[in-house]
Protein backbone atom coordinates (compact mmCIF):
# COMPACT_ATOMS: atom_id res chain seq x y z
CA UNK A 1 0.00 0.00 0.00
CA UNK A 2 1.31 3.39 -0.39
CA UNK A 3 1.85 5.24 1.99
CA UNK A 4 2.31 9.06 1.28
CA UNK A 5 3.26 12.08 3.64
CA UNK A 6 -0.01 13.35 4.93
CA UNK A 7 0.91 16.94 6.18
CA UNK A 8 -1.64 19.25 4.21
CA UNK A 9 -4.37 16.34 3.83
CA UNK A 10 -7.79 17.00 4.68
CA UNK A 11 -10.89 15.59 4.14
CA UNK A 12 -11.67 16.52 0.50
CA UNK A 13 -8.76 14.74 -0.78
CA UNK A 14 -10.32 11.62 -0.70
CA UNK A 15 -12.87 10.11 -2.76
CA UNK A 16 -13.19 6.71 -0.10
CA UNK A 17 -12.14 5.05 2.85
CA UNK A 18 -9.89 3.00 0.90
CA UNK A 19 -7.73 6.50 -0.27
CA UNK A 20 -7.54 7.62 3.54
CA UNK A 21 -5.96 4.42 4.39
CA UNK A 22 -3.49 4.94 2.34
CA UNK A 23 -1.90 7.71 4.33
CA UNK A 24 0.19 6.96 7.55
CA UNK A 25 -1.40 7.84 10.68
CA UNK A 26 -4.84 6.91 9.80
CA UNK A 27 -7.44 5.20 12.38
CA UNK A 28 -9.17 2.19 10.88
CA UNK A 29 -13.20 2.29 11.31
CA UNK A 30 -12.62 -0.71 13.48
CA UNK A 31 -10.17 1.37 15.99
CA UNK A 32 -12.87 4.52 15.59
CA UNK A 33 -15.54 1.55 16.75
CA UNK A 34 -13.56 -0.33 19.50
CA UNK A 35 -12.86 3.27 20.92
CA UNK A 36 -15.96 4.73 20.65
CA UNK A 37 -17.70 1.67 22.39
CA UNK A 38 -14.84 1.54 24.96
CA UNK A 39 -15.73 5.38 25.85
CA UNK A 40 -19.71 4.93 25.74
CA UNK A 41 -19.58 1.59 28.19
CA UNK A 42 -16.93 3.70 30.19
CA UNK A 43 -19.48 6.36 31.27
CA UNK A 44 -22.34 3.98 31.32
CA UNK A 45 -20.39 1.80 33.56
CA UNK A 46 -18.86 5.11 36.51
CA UNK A 47 -20.27 4.21 39.61
CA UNK A 48 -19.92 7.44 41.17
CA UNK A 49 -22.86 9.30 40.21
CA UNK A 50 -20.99 12.89 40.48
CA UNK A 51 -18.31 11.64 38.16
CA UNK A 52 -20.62 10.03 36.09
CA UNK A 53 -22.77 13.37 35.38
CA UNK A 54 -19.91 15.42 35.22
CA UNK A 55 -18.07 12.94 32.30
CA UNK A 56 -21.59 12.86 30.78
CA UNK A 57 -21.29 16.44 30.56
CA UNK A 58 -17.99 16.46 29.27
CA UNK A 59 -19.10 13.98 26.50
CA UNK A 60 -21.92 16.46 25.30
CA UNK A 61 -20.05 19.60 25.44
CA UNK A 62 -17.32 17.02 23.26
CA UNK A 63 -20.37 16.22 20.62
CA UNK A 64 -21.04 19.62 20.39
CA UNK A 65 -17.51 20.15 19.30
CA UNK A 66 -16.96 17.43 17.21
CA UNK A 67 -20.10 18.66 15.36
CA UNK A 68 -18.25 21.96 14.94
CA UNK A 69 -15.47 20.96 13.71
CA UNK A 70 -16.88 18.75 11.40
CA UNK A 71 -18.67 21.25 9.93
CA UNK A 72 -15.66 23.39 9.68
CA UNK A 73 -13.62 20.45 8.15
CA UNK A 74 -16.25 19.72 5.30
CA UNK A 75 -16.49 23.52 3.92
CA UNK A 76 -15.71 24.52 0.52
CA UNK A 77 -15.59 27.47 1.76
CA UNK A 78 -11.94 28.42 2.61
CA UNK A 79 -12.68 32.20 3.22
CA UNK A 80 -10.42 34.04 5.80
CA UNK A 81 -11.32 33.06 9.12
CA UNK A 82 -12.27 29.31 8.18
CA UNK A 83 -9.03 27.67 9.01
CA UNK A 84 -8.77 29.06 12.13
CA UNK A 85 -12.16 28.15 13.00
CA UNK A 86 -11.15 24.75 11.94
CA UNK A 87 -8.41 24.67 14.18
CA UNK A 88 -9.80 26.37 17.06
CA UNK A 89 -12.63 23.45 16.47
CA UNK A 90 -9.68 20.72 16.33
CA UNK A 91 -7.77 21.91 19.97
CA UNK A 92 -11.43 21.74 21.63
CA UNK A 93 -11.97 18.18 20.49
CA UNK A 94 -8.13 17.28 20.71
CA UNK A 95 -8.72 18.64 24.90
CA UNK A 96 -12.16 17.48 25.83
CA UNK A 97 -11.32 13.55 24.24
CA UNK A 98 -7.94 13.42 26.52
CA UNK A 99 -10.24 15.38 29.46
CA UNK A 100 -12.79 12.10 28.96
CA UNK A 101 -9.90 9.54 28.86
CA UNK A 102 -8.18 11.39 31.91
CA UNK A 103 -12.00 10.93 33.40
CA UNK A 104 -12.90 7.66 32.99
CA UNK A 105 -9.12 6.28 33.98
CA UNK A 106 -10.15 7.94 37.68
CA UNK A 107 -12.75 6.56 37.56
CA UNK A 108 -11.30 2.85 37.10
CA UNK A 109 -12.08 2.32 33.57
CA UNK A 110 -10.45 1.18 30.72
CA UNK A 111 -9.07 3.44 28.25
CA UNK A 112 -6.75 1.72 26.32
CA UNK A 113 -9.00 1.92 22.47
CA UNK A 114 -9.10 5.32 23.28
CA UNK A 115 -5.54 5.87 24.36
CA UNK A 116 -4.59 4.20 20.91
CA UNK A 117 -6.27 6.65 19.15
CA UNK A 118 -4.61 9.86 21.05
CA UNK A 119 -1.14 8.16 20.49
CA UNK A 120 -1.34 8.05 16.55
CA UNK A 121 -1.62 12.23 16.50
CA UNK A 122 -3.55 14.64 17.28
CA UNK A 123 -5.09 14.43 13.43
CA UNK A 124 -6.25 11.63 14.30
CA UNK A 125 -8.48 13.15 17.55
CA UNK A 126 -10.65 14.96 14.54
CA UNK A 127 -10.83 11.94 12.47
CA UNK A 128 -12.75 10.17 15.10
CA UNK A 129 -14.54 13.06 16.28
CA UNK A 130 -15.86 13.01 13.01
CA UNK A 131 -16.66 8.98 12.73
CA UNK A 132 -18.78 10.09 16.21
CA UNK A 133 -20.81 12.99 14.82
CA UNK A 134 -21.34 10.75 11.70
CA UNK A 135 -22.76 7.62 13.64
CA UNK A 136 -24.27 10.04 15.49
CA UNK A 137 -26.58 10.88 12.81
CA UNK A 138 -26.65 8.17 11.30
CA UNK A 139 -28.50 6.17 13.95
CA UNK A 140 -30.88 9.07 14.89
CA UNK A 141 -34.67 7.84 14.14
CA UNK A 142 -36.96 9.77 12.14
CA UNK A 143 -40.17 10.02 14.19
Amino acid sequence: MDKRDNKAVNIHTFNDYRGYQKYRGVLTIEQMSRAHQELKDGIKNTQDNDEKKKTEQEYKIFLEYSEQYMQARLSTSYERGKANERASCHDRVNAYIKGLASNLKKCGQSVEKIEEVLKINDKCCGDFACYIVLLKHLTVRKR
